[in-house]
């Protein structure tokens, strides 16, 4: 019994202990932390052109994402290779949680903080190779313009 209770422990740090994603200490944080990325609802049928004016979060270069939040509770996403659209989002437990009907999958994100103060964070979801926990960082881009990476949409309607 005590042999494969070991042998579990040490699978498990092996599997994720080794794993950046798995690293990350979660923070909550009150709904006023998040209410800095929320844009008016009356721009949301503007998507996708509005977008470089937009208060946005975005991921890097290795899972390229955009998420734009909206006042009524609802975000536009773009998901490099995999598509945009519409999603309702809802602050849970120090969260934000993200969801999104897909026409072959539902897509479910989470964004949490990273630290108590400050604005570091990741979003948080399950893909086809498992689960993935990416960083992800506000553009404030009504106040500073930044030259956003293309956007690459996917042909297969996925």
């Amino acid at each position: 019994m005590k042999a494969t209770i070991l042998l579990m422990a040490a699978f498990s740090l092996t599997f994720f202990g080794c794993s950046e994603k798995f690293s990350e200490v979660l923070v909550p944080r009150e709904p006023e932390f998040f209410q800095n990325f929320v844009n008016p609802s009356n721009l949301a049928s503007q998507m996708p052109a509005k977008i470089p004016e937009m208060n946005l979060l975005e991921t890097g270069r290795d899972y390229p994402m955009r998420f734009v939040l909206f006042d009524n509770s609802s975000f536009y996403y773009q998901v490099d290779k995999l598509g945009d659209g519409y999603g309702q989002w809802r602050f849970q437990d120090g969260a934000l949680n993200l969801f999104a009907s897909r026409p072959l999958f539902d897509m479910s994100i989470s964004l949490t903080a990273t630290e108590a103060v400050g604005d570091s964070m990741v979003v948080r979801f399950l893909d086809r190779r498992g689960f993935q926990s990416v960083k992800i960082q506000f553009l404030n881009q009504t106040v500073k313009k930044e030259s956003l990476p293309v956007y690459t949409k996917s042909l297969k309607d996925i």
